[in-house]
């Protein structure tokens, strides 16, 4: 008998076997590098895209706001509004801003509607904008004649309301306390 030792086999080596030990192909990182890119310009585009959003919402709710004003200002008018158009601009929120304002007769006699346009004075490269040009919102609102014909009145704390121009109407009574029926006396039971 022989003796020598008996000999190791190198293990047969494979297709995974080779692959796992070698590094990565430059296909294979420049597919990488280009997924990752495109990723990164997908995700990008979803951030400017919300940055725009924001900025237009923003616009619109202060818009919102400044035709609301309007529209309050009309209907706490002691005039009536006439049936006309009117242009203008004001600054709010640190911002520039035009309206168009269209005052328009309704079907219903002594009822009115206002139609209140608003968009900023100057565009995003700070041209400005004309009044025929497109603005940011349109609110509606309606005003009446006994909306604005009941005069103003301010009530006290007494409770005393004062009409301005004229005298103040009598003091209104208190109703009287309800009247409750007597307690009963308590009766003493103790022996």
């Amino acid at each position: 008998m022989s003796s020598h030792p008996p000999t190791r086999q190198a293990p047969p080596i494979t297709y995974a076997h080779w692959h796992s030990r070698r590094g990565f192909t430059l296909i294979e990182v420049v597919v990488a590098i280009a997924i990752v890119a495109l990723g990164l310009t997908a995700l990008f585009t979803v951030l400017a895209n919300t940055a725009g959003n924001i900025g237009g919402l923003r616009e619109r709710t202060f818009a919102s706001w400044i035709a609301h004003n309007r529209i309050a200002e009309l209907r706490l008018a002691t005039e009536f509004p006439s049936v006309d158009r009117t242009t203008g601009e004001l600054e709010f929120a640190a911002g520039q801003w035009r309206y168009a304002q269209v005052v328009s007769q309704t079907a219903v006699d002594g009822l009115r509607r206002i139609d209140v346009s608003v968009g900023p004075k100057t565009d995003a490269g700070g041209r400005t904008l004309a009044d025929t040009d497109a603005y940011s919102i349109t609110v509606s609102g309606f005003v009446g004649k006994a909306q604005q014909a009941s005069p103003p009145s301010t009530a006290g704390w007494s409770g005393q309301a004062t009409v301005p121009g004229g005298e103040a109407p009598p003091p209104q009574q208190a109703s009287p306390p309800s009247t409750l029926p007597p307690r009963p006396t308590p009766v003493d039971i103790s022996p």
